[in-house]
């Protein structure tokens, strides 16, 4: 089934985007922080809002947003914007499984 959505844009998209993850939803936030992470879809690269955005989600409840954030914590670096830290990491992929998520443990 098509959904339907005219295809738009750079900053359109980003102006959509940016609309919907500042009203909290999860999915946005989650997709915002990715999209910050690869420097795509109008946004420049910036692990450390990326990873922000990661935890934002996670905390609403996004299983795949957790999972993100982990493995940024595990790994660490990010040209030293991000300190690693692998008990948070080992939390996150936790709640990841928590809420269902087969990456999480």
């Amino acid at each position: 089934e098509e959904l339907k959505i005219a295809s738009c844009d750079d900053n359109k998209f980003k102006d959509l985007l940016d609309k919907a993850a500042d009203a909290g939803d999860t999915d946005a936030l989650f997709l915002r922080a990715h999209c910050l992470l690869n420097g795509e879809d109008g946004y420049n690269r910036d692990p450390v809002m990326a990873l922000g955005g990661f935890l934002e989600a996670a905390e609403g409840g996004h299983a795949d947003a957790a999972v993100s954030a982990g493995a940024m914590l595990h790994r660490g670096g990010f040209g030293g914007t991000v300190q690693r830290d692998r008990r948070r990491a080992f939390e996150l992929y936790q709640e990841a499984a928590e809420l269902g998520s087969i990456e999480g443990w």
